[in-house]
Parts: structure tokens; C-alpha cells; sequence
């Protein structure tokens, strides 16, 4: 009986071997070039639950393949690869960059004040004990506030309706932005709020609101904006883009080294977040939302 088992044991135990033997040389080589500090990082984020189920998918569709498994095989090397590509830093960066691309040089304390500025809800979050906190896209907000306090704009609309069905106890997003922009020096009476529950439905009450003479801007993150302009024009809207929240580094990239470019590659959190806002940017467009 063992003899009949071994050959199926021992090639998986090789290429088990191969694996970590290959991926010490890796860590050593990031040790050697560049550092303690940076390999601490790197053997962190493969500690973490994305990196983790990354090397896990590694290693199953190895064993899968040397038992001949070739279905599990295939499953779990596409899902591997899938995580792989979508959780890293050089994708997710080059995804966000092709809708931002259009904004990276727009600076609107350097352009004519505006009458009104139109903070798109999003950036805000109703947190524990009642509290007005600022999200993951919190600078929206705290681009209307530098806004108003630089002299650029007079008055300020936060949109934002919350569904309740997600959120049956919260508060409007536009509710939650105007107690922070009253937080952060903007008078209340500068502050209004305009309700909708999602782009399309922000932009159809706006159409119906603005006193179109005026010259107004929409602040929106900036890889969300190419829907807010679309939306906007076919609303019969002429809005002037004031992009925040880049989730872009920097414009031009500088030569990194071995060890960024591997800790780049690592799958995290950050970068899904980053490739998800933009799967679903573009699934918008598909439906035309």
C-alpha cells in the first residue's frame, strides 16, 4: 500500500518544497536590496486575509496538479490569477488612472469663483454613537470646505438620500455632510441639501432646481466623475468638474525597487477596493446610469 502511494505523494511534496523554496530566495533577495523594513512590510501584507487565501490558491492548484485534479485545477488557478491581478497595486493603479486621467490637471483655486458648488453625496458615513464621519471618499468633503474658506464658492448643495432598505437607522449622506462642513467653519446658512438616491436621480433634482444663469460646480471623486458629467449633460446641466479623491499616487511613476515592485504585486485589500470602484463605474456605463 505505501509503495502505491508514494509516487502521488512525492511529487507534490517536491513542488511543495520548490514553492517555498523559491519564495524564501524571493524574500531574501527583497532582505538583501532593500532592507529589514520593506521585506516587514511585504511579509505583512501576504499575512493578511487576502494574501493569505492568495498563497492558499496557490499552493491548492499546485497539489491539483500533480494529483492529475485537473477541473480544481483549473478553478482554483483562475481564481488565483483573477485575485492576483485585480488585488495588486499596478492594476488597480492602472485601471483608476484611465478614469482620472482626464481631471489630473484641473485645480479649481486657480480657476473663477463659482456661485454654487454641488457636493456629491458619498463621502460620509453615520457612525457609532450618532457620529458624522468621513468615509473612504471623505475628500469631497473636505475639498467644499477648503473651497469655501479660499473665497472660490458662495453657496454649497450636499445631495445624498440614503435607500432604506440598506440603511433603515442612518442618516441622508446629505445630512451627514452638512454637519461636517459646519464642523469644519462653513456657516450653516451657506449649506443646503438636495435629495436623491443615486447619481441619476441627483442629477434629475438638480435639473429641476438650479437657477441655470448661475456658475456652478460638482464636486465628485474623481474617478466617478466621467458618469457625474454624463449624467449631468443629459440632464441638460452645465457643470464645471471639481475631481477629489484621486486614489492615484502620482502622475508620473519613478523606478521603484525589487521590493516595491514585489509588494506591489501582492493582492490587499486596498487595490480590490480600487478595481471595484472601477468594475462598477464602468458597469454604469453599460446600462447607461
Amino acid at each position: 500500500m505505501e509503495n502505491e502511494r508514494s509516487p502521488r505523494i512525492g511529487p507534490g511534496l517536491r513542488l511543495l518544497a520548490l514553492l517555498i523554496v523559491a519564495g524564501l530566495v524571493l524574500l531574501a533577495g527583497v532582505w538583501l536590496v532593500d532592507g529589514r523594513s520593506v521585506l516587514e512590510k511585504l511579509l505583512t501584507r501576504l499575512a493578511l486575509p487576502v494574501g493569505l487565501i492568495w498563497l492558499a490558491l496557490l499552493l491548492q492548484t499546485a497539489w491539483a496538479i500533480v494529483r492529475r485534479r485537473w477541473l480544481p485545477a483549473l478553478l482554483a488557478g483562475v481564481t488565483w490569477m483573477v485575485l492576483g491581478v485585480a488585488g495588486n497595486d499596478w492594476f488597480a493603479d492602472m485601471l483608476i488612472w484611465n478614469l482620472v486621467d482626464e481631471y489630473a490637471t484641473v485645480d479649481p483655486f486657480t480657476a473663477p469663483p463659482l456661485d454654487t458648488v454641488i457636493l456629491l453625496g458619498g463621502g460620509t458615513r453615520h457612525s457609532i454613537g450618532d457620529r458624522a464621519e468621513l468615509g473612504h471618499s471623505g475628500d469631497r468633503v473636505g475639498l467644499a470646505a477648503r473651497l469655501y474658506h479660499a473665497g472660490q464658492v458662495d453657496e454649497i448643495i450636499c445631495t445624498g438620500t440614503r435607500i432604506e432598505g440598506l440603511t433603515p437607522g442612518g442618516k441622508d449622506p446629505a445630512e451627514l455632510a452638512e454637519t461636517l462642513l459646519v464642523g469644519l467653519g462653513v456657516p450653516p446658512n451657506v449649506v443646503s441639501k438636495s435629495p436623491g438616491r443615486d447619481t441619476s436621480s441627483e442629477m434629475r433634482q438638480l435639473a429641476e432646481t438650479l437657477d441655470p444663469d448661475r456658475r456652478v460646480g460638482v464636486i465628485s471623486s474623481a474617478w466617478h466623475m466621467p458618469r457625474v458629467m454624463r449624467l449631468a449633460e443629459r440632464n441638460g446641466l452645465a457643470l464645471i468638474p471639481i475631481p477629489a479623491d484621486f486614489r492615484v499616487a502620482d502622475v508620473s511613476r519613478q523606478p521603484e525597487t525589487f521590493g516595491a515592485w514585489l509588494y506591489g504585486l501582492v493582492p490587499n485589500v486596498e487595490s480590490l477596493k480600487t478595481s471595484t470602484v472601477c468594475y462598477r463605474e464602468w458597469l454604469a456605463s453599460l446600462v447607461n446610469r
